[in-house]
């Protein structure tokens, strides 16, 4: 089986959204990143804005299977 290529950057560009969604975003980003900079994670920043990313999909994802 052929392993399927992902993209990196994503597709969607923030102009494409919908300005209550994008607003809605960037204060998820916002504290986030002010959240991981005052817990000393400067170094892994990225990752860790990355990780919460992913955390919180998953979450999402729980929530609207109930």
């Amino acid at each position: 089986m052929m392993k399927r290529e992902i993209d990196l950057l994503c597709p969607i560009k923030p102009y494409e959204l919908d300005k209550r969604m994008r607003h809605g975003f960037n204060d998820l980003v916002q504290r986030v990143t002010t959240a991981a900079v005052l817990h000393n994670h400067g170094r892994d920043l990225l990752l860790y804005i990355y990780l919460a990313g992913l955390h919180h999909g998953v979450e999402l994802q729980r929530e609207r299977a109930r």
